[in-house]
C-alpha cells in the first residue's frame, strides 16, 4: 500500500512567489479614474465599482446616462495610476445600448 510506504517521509513545498501589488490598483480602487475607450474616446469617470459573482462592474455617467461595463483583462487595455486613467476597448455596441 502506497500510503504506508510514504508515512514518515518529509515533504518539502516551495514558497509561493510574492506578488507585486504596487504595480496596478485593484478593481475597487479605480473609482474616480477617467475612462477612455480606444474607439469612442472619453467616456467619463468611474463613479462606482461593484463586485458581482465572477466579475467587477464599473459605473460611469456619460451624457446624463449611466453606463455599466465589466472590469476584466479583456476589456481593460491599460491602467495609468499616475494620471488616474483607464483605457478600455468596450464590446461593439455596448454604448449604443445606453442611447
Amino acid at each position: 500500500m502506497l500510503f504506508r510506504s510514504l508515512a514518515g517521509l518529509e515533504v518539502y513545498l516551495s514558497a509561493p512567489a510574492e506578488q507585486d501589488t504596487s504595480a496596478s490598483p485593484s478593481w475597487q480602487e479605480l473609482t474616480g479614474y477617467e475612462v477612455v475607450d480606444d474607439v469612442a474616446g472619453n467616456i467619463g469617470r468611474i463613479e462606482l465599482v461593484e463586485e458581482f459573482p465572477m466579475q467587477f462592474i464599473a459605473t460611469v455617467t456619460q451624457d446624463g446616462r449611466q453606463v455599466l461595463f465589466p472590469l476584466n483583462e479583456t476589456i481593460v487595455l491599460s491602467i495609468d495610476p499616475e494620471h488616474q486613467r483607464l483605457t478600455v476597448r468596450l464590446p461593439d455596441g455596448l454604448l449604443d445600448i445606453y442611447s
